[in-house]
């Protein structure tokens, strides 16, 4: 299991790329951006979660309209919202799921709170979401 981040920005087999990160939000244009080739995952992975937090460890309260763009060859294929903010610090936001009957991606959305201060804490947690739901991890 690999998490992608600011500080890790690049998966070991290079399918996903993580394009820096605006941390004051301040500016136009997208705060973070990263690069997913889903095509090209070991058949071994199976899924793949969303999660933001908070880098300076602040509750995401004060979030309003926060989004992520979801695209296919630069078509647009989804715009999850998080329409108000949270106390949390950790925020699953979805999920990538591959349907290997026809060798496809999903994608769920599932806005839920996460405990720990960044992503790497929450591993156990979301492990034990997807295991509820019966998604492999």
């Amino acid at each position: 299991m690999e998490v992608i981040y600011h500080k890790n920005k690049q998966s070991k087999d290079g399918s996903i790329i993580h394009h820096g990160d605006n941390r004051t939000g301040i500016g136009e244009g997208d705060d973070e951006v990263m690069t997913l080739n889903l095509r090209s995952f070991p058949p071994k992975v199976a899924s793949l979660a969303v999660i933001v937090n908070s880098f300076k460890g602040n509750s995401m309260i004060g979030l309003r309209s926060a989004f992520i763009r979801l695209f296919d060859n630069d078509k647009p294929i989804g715009c999850p919202v998080l329409r108000e903010g949270t106390e949390t610090i950790v925020l699953l936001l979805g999920y990538f799921r591959r349907d290997v009957a026809n060798n496809s991606w999903l994608f769920q959305v599932m806005i839920r709170p996460l405990s720990g201060t960044e992503a790497a804490e929450s591993i156990q947690e979301l492990k034990s979401i997807l295991a509820r739901y019966k998604i492999p991890s």
